[in-house]
């Protein structure tokens, strides 16, 4: 594998990712489509399980190629060379503070939890709305108080025990639009930094893991505070 080929790319360097969106056929077969509407299909069992190691930051991480098929239409697009990986599901990326809890490609947890509240209260504070795919949550909740996903530890959902493993530091993805794949100036981070700052950052959303490990969610679903 080519060196450049090597080191995960994200919308904070190529922002036209934000216009890619990708459906979840199978386990491992994923379909991608742009917004002139042209789609292809990627899978892993249709190439040879040859693995190879990538870097997501820091984090040294094996995967298998999706083909050749769609690494050239993602690079026309991107107008980068670039490939299609997948974490190959032998190997176990753990997150910075546990040897139990795993994460693929994330930049450092598998789950982001922000809640419809937090989000209308952050929007009273900007001249114009946005929409809460800024901030790419895995998980929206309704019928609670802003910010009360700060404070939760442990939640279950379904079957599903989630347990908190810190506030989400936000970074320059968000003033990006994902309708058009262009920055917008300094917001929402400007107006996030007067009153949501620390020492850590910028902070909007919580991250979780799945202490369960298994399980199945739908959306309607309650959430039960541990």
């Amino acid at each position: 594998m080519d060196d450049r080929f090597k080191r995960f790319l994200s919308q904070r360097t190529h922002p036209r990712l934000a216009l890619i969106d990708a459906t979840i056929v199978s386990p491992q077969s994923i379909e991608l489509s742009l917004p002139d509407r042209s789609k292809i299909r990627a899978s892993l069992n249709e190439v040879s399980p040859i693995r190879k190691s990538v870097y997501v930051w820091n984090s040294q991480v094996i995967s298998q190629d999706a083909g050749d098929s769609v690494s050239r239409w993602l690079s026309q697009f991107l107008e980068a060379d670039v490939r299609l990986v997948g974490i190959d599901r032998s190997y176990q990326r753990f997150i910075s503070d546990s040897d139990t809890d795993q994460t693929g490609f994330a930049d450092g947890y598998p789950l982001l939890i922000l809640s419809k509240a937090s989000m209308d209260d952050l929007n009273e504070r900007l001249d114009f709305p946005i929409e809460i795919s800024r901030f790419r949550p895995n998980i929206v909740v309704d019928d609670c108080l802003p910010y009360d996903e700060d404070r939760w530890s442990r939640i279950r959902i379904g079957d599903c025990l989630f347990r908190a493993s810190g506030p989400c530091t936000r970074c320059v993805i968000t003033t990006l639009d994902p309708q058009t794949g262009q920055r917008e100036g300094k917001e929402p981070l400007y107006t996030l930094a007067q009153y949501r700052k620390t020492e850590q950052g910028v902070l909007f959303g919580q991250n979780f893991t799945n202490e369960s490990k298994s399980g199945t969610i739908e959306a309607g679903m309650e959430i039960e505070i541990l």
